[in-house]
């Protein structure tokens, strides 16, 4: 057969399309905290260190692990025992935005949907992933005068 046909290329460009896919998964869902995160400090929701420490010992103590346990496991999957407490601290934020503030009154799920999907459709996102934009070629992502690489202000992503 000819280079680049039959089954091993098809492989790859279903490897690519899954892979873009996945990129599109993590995008959306970045934006989505960013913007749930956006509302809760809007709404005046705030998480206090006593939470954040208590759900912390929480799930140490759901683990079964012991502390050096529960400290390596949070630096193997999160780089540092303080990105798992900020990472703790911002589900916390969005689960009382949701729980506590949006879910008053709302009947399920649905409600909570709609309510974010109107959040989505009002806001603004501004996304700058050097790796994305800085190939882009043009002046305003390639840090052309005045920009630095990545920025995108003033750009409106639609999802």
């Amino acid at each position: 057969g000819l280079g680049g046909s039959g089954p091993k290329a098809a492989s790859v460009e279903q490897g690519d399309k899954e892979r873009a896919q996945l990129r599109y998964e993590a995008l959306a869902q970045l934006i989505q905290e960013r913007l749930l995160l956006q509302e809760a400090r809007k709404a005046g929701v705030q998480v206090s260190g006593d939470e954040t420490a208590a759900a912390l010992t929480a799930m140490r103590v759901l683990s079964g692990m012991d502390e050096a346990g529960f400290r390596a496991y949070a630096v193997a999957r999160y780089g540092s025992a303080g990105a798992l407490e900020q990472m703790l601290a911002k589900s916390l934020m969005i689960n009382k935005l949701l729980s506590g503030k949006v879910a008053v009154g709302a009947s399920g799920p649905s409600a909570v949907s709609a309510w974010f999907e109107g959040v989505s459709r009002r806001a603004v996102v501004r996304v700058s992933l050097a790796e994305q934009w800085s190939g882009a070629g043009c002046s305003c992502c390639a840090g052309g005068p005045g920009k630095q690489a990545g920025d995108v202000s003033g750009t409106r992503m639609e999802r």
